[in-house]
């Protein structure tokens, strides 16, 4: 496109150039009103591109004070005012009611979105309704201008600039410095007029003026009472998916009481510093919002130092500094280093009163004050089940209700009256814990969690870093101020965002549950059915009680390298040591088909350990003399393995007679087995039968390999992950770890190599699966990629989205193993536990989740039916008080709650018609579905309203999705309170005696 304009630049250019003269036709214009030909004016703003006289001008503007005028004055269009023109505008009537006694004119510099002006008002001194005159003040809010002081006001700003700037700093995070000074330039630019400064009031009149619009939104406005009768945090914006007892609860407590676990998180973010200045402005939301009330805070501190409560001591393996440098954290010159945050741990919305100052780093009494700020009106609301997620978790609940007991700012709290407490460690932070927390603490295995991730709160830091550098230098309680308007804007914003990330979170969450189902019932099948309910019941008994032992840790091995080299010596032995080939006699008629097959299958694995042999780098005297007696031996057992084939296959002496058995490494050599004869060749050469008894020796040669190559990578996981232990090794032990892993590289790939070749032998002998009827779904095609361990890589995609290779997925046969390999093959299947447990795991998460994101859109739903009843109850409130307010402040009182409950109304709509089509689309029939049928809506849904309870102020947009790596358990409990269809319903297990 920009090549497109630029064959155009000049025409643009020039018709630019054209604006500034004095007439853009070729012949003067008249005034476009009266026709005078002395029009040498024209307005900026007006549509119209002519000029006027003077007179129209003046007259036009009546409505239009604040437009930017010019006039000609004989070579360019200059700048001019009506204030420079002598005009007067009178205040407190409109224009066709005259001011029957108006006051002398004074100047005002109003500041607009169109820059700043100058003007000359007139107040009214007439009665108001009977009574005094109307201050100055109230006739310029009348006028929608807010002045900038209460008495005899000089300065103004239009309620407009306010509003823009207002949307602008929450999306933006603009600062009101720069702000202003593009202000100041949009008309005077060039510096040519006297500069004008009102940098302060501006700042005070928009402090104000936000605080304002909290009151108004928060419904502090409508309250009896005055502002001093206002609940802390009661005009912060709540999110609407969480539980609130009274107000959204949409499931029954006692069949379906998981659902309503209070999900927190809790994290401290060290940008938001404020430095020491060395005065404190007056507070207007002191702990009506998001920070908790100073002054409290204050207290709690200081009856901490006195009891004693000093430092923390690190007793865990975590790599964070949050505990170790509590008291040390950048604290010189500030007065403030941080703040600690608890957000809704799902949502990523800010708590109400759920931010405290940090004054030395992340100190517990500090965090703990956050905490329990927000909890306690949810405990006392009817709150019993939270979780919580905190980056150092596994240090701070150690003591927590030993330190609440010393605290006096809270009522007594004994978390085990709590139905169910629990702490985790957020995701993404959990890999820089030991290995304890990772087991102890992790949110894949805590079961009733769902893909809750814990790390939303982070999302929630990022929208407010823009703000770090102007708050740093603001006044504490302006700081306070600003940051609770900006949380407000941003849990707002998460709130319209809640229709498409509930809506895209529940498509994600049903497919991938589905998907790991499945795996999960793969790999419960590929174990003895008594494993598999020895395994389910641990991981039970671990969910009642997590003193338990964890079936998600591990099986330590504790090898040494020595201990593998004496292991692998062993299995090193050639084929025919192992497993020595029968003699048989070629004139006897003591061969059996078995034994001919099973001679054939050892053979290929001594030929293709010496392709293996011959395929080496290697050159030594010892390697070719080894490779030399491989290769005798391999001839002498070839020989051996003719002279019965002979016997057993007579049609097949002539080819034999002609087969080049010296060269069996080459690709053209062949055993003649009916694998790599053509079916007419079986026919006529092989004895009835024996295509399907080589097949059955494939098929077990399949399995055997599978099982084997498992085994390796199984042993070479478990070396790798000793040798991680052990970083900083001596040269020698490092080479001699090389050639192991070199070792196990090769086996592995060879036993891939055996597989591979019994699979083709089985697609040659059955291609239409009539020996077998789905041999191929088990037996899949083997990729380099399939060839991997159990578990998951860091390389690999999420813990919650990991699915492991087919290889570990294929179902045991169920002839019991030889007995020479029973004991490995029971090592393998305990030191497979934790792997089946995570596979487990990860399916019952995505089933919570889908669980809880269908409670949640309940909950939303309900929420905004209870928003929407309380505003219509707060209408009528102040006039019922003792005190009522006047007629006109009644109405716009009953007109606002009506705005407000309106929006709440059409959010309803807006969700419920986008989620209903979702819900059938799955299958999925809750049962508060049905109070929201499909009705047309006279309202836009797709944007219902874009500012918390007002007319648009719309935070920094942070989407809320739970796209995290979890994992879970198995059941057979179909809930409830959901219908799901016959051909495609869920299971869930949900045990009911869980506590933790």
């Amino acid at each position: 496109r920009l090549e497109e304009w630029l064959q155009y630049r000049e025409e643009f250019s020039d018709e630019f150039i054209k604006h500034e003269a004095l007439h853009l036709g070729d012949e003067p214009s008249p005034c476009q009103t009266c026709g005078d030909s002395n029009a040498l004016f024209r307005c900026l703003n007006c549509f119209s591109c002519g000029s006027s006289c003077q007179s129209c001008l003046v007259s036009q503007h009546a409505h239009g004070i604040l437009h930017r005028l010019q006039k000609w004055n004989g070579s360019f269009f200059d700048d001019t005012s009506l204030f420079e023109l002598g005009v007067s505008h009178q205040l407190g009537h409109d224009i066709n009611d005259p001011c029957s006694l108006p006051s002398a004119p004074v100047t005002l510099t109003l500041f607009d979105l169109s820059g700043v002006h100058t003007i000359r008002v007139k107040f009214c001194l007439c009665e108001d309704n009977g009574e005094e005159p109307a201050a100055r003040r109230c006739q310029l809010l009348r006028a929608r201008w807010f002045p900038a002081t209460c008495i005899r006001p000089s300065t103004a700003f239009t309620f407009r600039l306010l509003d823009f700037l207002h949307k602008l700093q929450t999306q933006s995070k603009i600062n009101l410095y720069d702000f202003y000074t593009s202000l100041v330039f949009v008309n005077n630019s060039a510096g040519q007029k006297p500069a004008v400064y009102r940098y302060n009031e501006f700042s005070l009149v928009l402090r104000i003026w936000v605080h304002l619009r909290q009151l108004r939104r928060g419904g502090g406005v409508h309250v009896s009472g005055g502002f001093q009768a206002l609940a802390p945090g009661s005009l912060s914006v709540e999110c609407p998916a969480c539980p609130h007892p009274g107000k959204n609860l949409v499931s029954p407590q006692v069949d379906r009481y998981w659902l309503n676990t209070l999900y927190v998180s809790m994290d401290a973010n060290f940008k938001l510093k404020q430095k020491e200045r060395g005065f404190s402005d007056p507070p207007l939301s002191n702990g009506l919002a998001y920070m908790v009330p100073n002054q409290k805070l204050q207290e709690h501190l200081s009856h901490c130092s006195k009891s004693g409560q000093t430092g923390e001591i690190n007793t865990c393996g975590s790599s964070f500094n949050a505990v170790s440098q509590a008291y040390t954290k950048y604290a010189k010159g500030y007065a403030v280093t941080g703040v600690g945050g608890v957000d809704c741990a799902r949502h990523g919305f800010k708590r109400p009163n759920g931010v405290v100052d940090l004054q030395r780093g992340e100190r517990y009494c500090n965090m703990d004050f956050a905490l329990m700020s927000t909890l306690v009106p949810s405990l006392n609301a009817g709150i019993t089940r939270i979780l919580i997620s905190y980056d150092i978790a596994c240090q701070w609940h150690k003591n927590f209700q030993a330190r609440l007991k010393t605290y006096n700012a809270f009522p007594p709290l004994q978390l085990s009256a709590l139905t169910y407490w629990k702490v985790v460690v957020p995701k993404f932070h959990l890999p820089g814990h030991g290995q304890e927390c990772q087991l102890s603490y992790n949110l894949a295995y805590t079961k009733w969690a769902g893909r809750t991730d814990g790390e939303r709160i982070e999302a929630g830091w990022a929208q407010v870093a823009p703000m770090a550098t102007w708050t740093r230098e603001s006044g504490p309680n302006a700081r306070r101020g600003i940051l609770d308007d900006h949380w407000n804007a941003g849990n707002w914003s998460k709130t319209l965002k809640l229709r498409v990330a509930l809506n895209r979170n529940l498509q994600r969450s049903v497919a991938w549950s589905t998907s790991q189902r499945e795996v999960a019932t793969l790999i419960s099948g590929s174990y003895p059915a008594e494993i598999v309910a020895k395994w389910r019941e641990m991981r039970a008994n671990f969910d009642r009680d997590p003193s338990r032992p964890n079936p998600y840790k591990e099986v330590e091995r504790h090898l040494t390298i020595a201990e593998l080299q004496k292991e692998l010596l062993k299995e090193a032995k050639p084929a025919s040591d192992a497993h020595p080939l029968p003699v048989a006699d070629a004139r006897s008629s003591n061969v059996s088909p078995g034994t001919l097959f099973q001679k054939a299958i050892e053979v290929e694995d001594r030929i293709r350990v010496l392709s293996a042999k011959l395929a080496s780098k290697v050159s030594t005297v010892r390697h070719q003399v080894d490779t030399l007696e491989l290769r005798n031996s391999i001839s002498r057992n070839l020989a051996e393995f003719r002279r019965s084939q002979r016997l057993f296959m007579p049609a097949l002496g002539p080819i034999l007679d002609e087969a080049c058995d010296d060269k069996p490494t080459e690709d053209s050599f062949k055993l003649f087995l009916p694998s790599e004869l053509s079916v007419d060749d079986r026919v006529a050469w092989c004895p009835p039968g024996t295509p399907a008894l080589e097949f059955r020796f494939r098929y077990a040669q399949a399995d055997d390999s599978l099982a084997e190559m498992r085994r390796l990578l199984r042993l070479k996981r478990n070396l790798r992950d000793e040798n991680s232990k052990h970083l900083h090794m001596a040269q020698r032990s490092i080479t001699r770890t090389k050639g192991l892993f070199e070792s196990f590289h090769t086996r592995i790939h060879r036993f891939a190599d055996r597989y591979s070749h019994a699979r083709s032998a089985m697609l040659a002998l059955d291609p239409d699966q009539q020996y077998s009827p789905g041999w191929m779904e088990r037996y899949q095609k083997l990729d380099g990629k399939d060839i991997c361990g159990p578990g998951r890589e860091e390389s690999d995609t999420s813990e919650g989205k990991f699915t492991p290779s087919w290889i570990w997925l294929v179902p045991r046969l169920s002839h019991p193993p030889p007995a020479s390999t029973a004991a490995s093959d029971l090592e393998l299947t305990d030191s497979m536990r934790a792997h089946w447990a995570k596979c487990q795991a990860r399916a019952e998460r995505y089933e919570e989740e889908v669980l809880l994101t269908v409670e949640e859109m309940g909950r939303t739903l309900s929420y905004f039916e209870w928003k929407r009843s309380w505003w219509l109850s707060l209408q009528s409130e102040r006039e019922m008080s003792d005190s009522p307010p006047p007629a006109s402040v009644q109405r716009g009182l009953r007109a606002y709650a009506h705005r407000q409950a309106n929006i709440y109304d059409t959010l309803i709509h807006s969700f419920a018609d986008k989620w209903r089509e979702t819900l059938k689309a799955h299958n999925l029939y809750p049962a508060w579905m049905s109070r929201y049928p499909a009705t047309a809506h006279p309202h836009d849904h797709s944007q219902p309203g874009t500012e918390p309870n007002d007319d648009g102020d719309n935070g920094n947009n942070n989407d809320n999705n739970n796209d995290d790596d979890d994992d879970d358990d198995d059941g057979n409990n179909s809930d409830g309170d959901y219908v799901f269809d016959d051909a495609d319903a869920f299971e869930f297990d949900l045990d009911d005696d869980f506590m933790a």
